[in-house]
This record gives C-alpha cells, structure tokens and sequence, in this order.
C-alpha cells in the first residue's frame, strides 16, 4: 500500500488464538505483553537526565517473535478466510 508520498504504509497485527474464549485462571495465570511502559521509559529519562548519565538507545524488532510458551495452543482457522 502506498501513503501520501509514495511511503510504504505498514501496518501491524497481533494474532490472539480464540482469546475471547479464555478464561483466567483455567486458561492462563497472568498476562503482560513482553513491551516496557511509557511510565517505566519516563522514570528513567528522568533518571538519566537528573544524574547527567549517557543514554544508549535500540530497536528490537521481533521482541514478539522470540517470546516463550509454555502450553500447548490449537487453533483453527475461521471460516471464509
């Protein structure tokens, strides 16, 4: 897809298999996306800025890709697609 200026547009999913069925504590414990909070990110800039400290900053692309699992997951794809 192309953007206003002949940009790639990207777009970003996130597969959640029949998470609308799951119940808490049958199906999972607890759940947290592998990602920091914007709250956390704030603290240490203003940590950083405060004891004049250097900053060193990275992306890391597949944070979502290598994350573990620990049980079995069946899935099933709907119908039409």
């Amino acid at each position: 897809m192309i953007g206003d200026l002949n940009d790639k547009v990207k777009f970003k999913a996130r597969l959640v298999a029949k998470g609308f069925k799951q119940k808490e504590g049958v199906d999972y414990n607890e759940i947290f996306p592998p990602v920091v909070k914007h709250t956390s990110i704030r603290i240490l800039l203003a940590i950083v800025a405060c004891e004049n400290l250097e900053l060193e900053q990275l992306d890391v692309t597949t944070a979502f890709l290598h994350g573990s699992l620990e049980e079995e997951i069946f899935m099933e794809q709907p119908m039409g697609f």
